[in-house]
């Protein structure tokens, strides 16, 4: 990651009930699940240029300079997951995780990332439920319209890092009625090389 860096998509990807699912199904079993998982996103992170800054338990934190590459790595991650439960890859069944991102103004401190950033993407996963993806209104309007025609914004709170509201919007990341699969969309449409 390019520490020259002045803005970044922060995306943060959290397994959702994970205190119940090591209580269910104990430690060793659940943290073997929890590490292929973590793996797992990071792995889709990295393909798409990101870098995975760290993981926290059950919640991984990681970093794109550009917001396309955070908007596609937000649906493969939510994908990729279901494929590995449908596939039975879990001891525990089914995992589920929230994702939050932002792209927006950060600094450095040492290996750290500060700033409005990490703090508004922090914000945005804890409004999020199991199989969403949540973004910024600003975010949002750094993608190019074609790739997400069926966001919709869901809440307008009050931002943490800076004076004023932060609009949060929904990402469709699977097919339901009319919205797309953003993950079956080619990506060289969108990501230069």
């Amino acid at each position: 990651m390019d520490k020259s860096s002045t803005q970044l998509a922060i995306l943060f990807a959290d397994v959702c009930g994970s205190t119940q699912l090591y209580e269910q199904y104990g430690d060793d079993i659940a943290r073997a699940d929890m590490a292929a998982c973590l793996e797992m996103l990071g792995n889709v992170s990295k393909g798409l240029g990101g870098t995975t800054l760290k993981t926290i338990g059950d919640e991984i934190m990681c970093a794109f300079d550009d917001p396309i590459k955070a908007a596609l790595a937000a649906a493969e991650m939510q994908a990729g997951l279901k494929k590995c439960s449908d596939a039975g890859d879990f001891q525990m069944g089914a995992l589920h995780i929230k994702i939050g991102w932002h792209w927006g103004n950060i600094s450095w401190r040492g290996d750290e990332v500060l700033g409005e950033a990490p703090v508004t993407a922090q914000q945005i996963i804890n409004r999020a439920k199991a199989d969403e993806i949540l973004t910024s209104k600003a975010s949002i309007d750094q993608l190019p319209p074609a790739l997400f025609q069926n966001i919709h914004m869901i809440d307008r709170i009050e931002a943490e890092a800076w004076e004023g509201n932060l609009d949060v919007c929904k990402i469709p990341w699977e097919q339901s009625g009319e919205e797309t699969q953003i993950s079956s969309i080619p990506m060289s449409q969108f990501v230069s090389k």
